[in-house]
């Protein structure tokens, strides 16, 4: 008798000969897309505060937009029970899409992740061009 999988890992119980369970919808392609989106826009938009606003306002903007990014991104209230024009606003940030296509990503929500990948590559996009136009070392 074999000894018990503790790791946890796909990839551990592929290599010793076992096949991952996954929830039905899940794809490990969208979920790893999801993540170098998201690592790529808040990275753009970390350096964009941290080079044109001054330490102090920095650290103050960085707290008051992560609170908004809890609540518009659908992390602590999901984003259908916004009400009105909330609702509609909190589809549009990036965690909102993150959140998203991670949770179709892992098989946890239904429906097409390609929406909000192409949303979150846009912010990527928009934030990286922004962050390169104004970005200063000072």
């Amino acid at each position: 008798m074999g000894r018990p999988d503790v790791t946890g890992l796909p990839g551990a119980r592929r290599i010793r000969g076992r096949s991952p369970t996954s929830p039905t919808g899940a794809s490990s392609a969208a979920s790893f897309v999801a993540v170098a989106l998201g690592t790529g826009a808040f990275s753009a938009l970390g350096l964009l505060l941290a080079g044109t606003l001054r330490a102090e306002a920095t650290m103050a903007l960085r707290n008051a937009l992560f609170l908004l990014a809890l609540l518009l991104g659908g992390l602590l209230v999901p984003a259908h029970q916004l009400p009105g024009v909330l609702g509609a606003l909190a589809s549009l940030v990036p965690s909102a899409a993150l959140a998203d296509s991670l949770r179709i990503g892992l098989g946890t929500s239904t429906g097409d992740a390609l929406g909000p990948l192409l949303l979150l590559g846009a912010w990527a996009a928009a934030a990286t061009v922004l962050t390169a136009r104004t970005f200063r070392w000072e």
